[in-house]
């Protein structure tokens, strides 16, 4: 993944420069074009489909292997359409944050807002109550007011399904629970996240974060 150093200032130069000899990888600005992909195979790579509403303010703490900080939100769990039961509430995290004199960003992350209501995909991480983002910003999908309830991806705009109709905070459940059954239609197996023709402009994602978002989407496959 792409990381880039926050600057904390003059007086904290020489530790700025330390860490960007660790961490910054330097990358052009020039804008590129991520996507499209396919939504099944998004809800396939993930453990956990979760549904909930942003509870309070982020906070940022150190992951204890990694020894990088980390920033965390608390969902309230609205419903699970994939994945075993993980209760009531479950703590979110992505990677990056600022903690006292560390701090580091991630290139494409998800972000939240408290009282959002929200869809992830996500995965188990060391920590057994802590579950991650699946594919960074292109793993969150935002459920707007209603009715109808709509999903829009952090990354695509407007999720909409093979025929160009807008889902519906229903229509995607019910959709996330046929591929995880294996009764996904050839309807289903076509639903693109990110197409450029379903939308009025062309998404972009500078090339540091392209690369990072598809980095994590490959790791999700992975163990943890």
């Amino acid at each position: 993944m792409e990381e880039a150093s926050f600057d904390h200032g003059s007086d904290r130069l020489p530790f700025f420069l330390a860490i960007v000899s660790i961490f910054l990888i330097s990358f052009s600005l020039e804008a590129t074009t991520f996507g499209p992909f396919r939504l099944a195979e998004q809800v396939q790579q993930a453990r956990y489909v979760i549904h909930g509403r942003v509870l309070g303010a982020s906070w940022v703490s150190m992951e204890p292997r990694l020894q990088r900080p980390f920033t965390y939100w608390k969902i309230q769990v609205l419903s699970q359409p994939k994945g075993k039961n993980i209760g009531g509430e479950v703590i979110l995290r992505q990677p990056g944050g600022e903690l006292g004199n560390i701090g580091y960003g991630v290139a494409g992350t998800a972000t939240f807002q408290n009282e959002e209501e929200i869809i992830v995909t996500a995965r188990d991480t060391d920590d057994g109550d802590v579950k991650e983002v699946v594919g960074l910003a292109s793993g969150k999908y935002t459920v707007l007011p209603g009715p109808p309830k709509e999903i829009r991806n952090a990354i695509g705009g407007i999720l909409r399904q093979a025929d160009g109709r807008a889902f519906s905070l229903e229509e995607f459940t019910a959709f996330v629970q046929r591929v995880e059954a294996g009764r996904a239609t050839e309807n289903d197996k076509n639903v693109m996240v990110n197409a450029q023709t379903q939308h009025d402009h062309e998404t972009k994602l500078d090339p540091a974060t392209a690369t990072a978002v598809r980095a994590d989407l490959n790791k999700a496959a992975s163990p943890v």
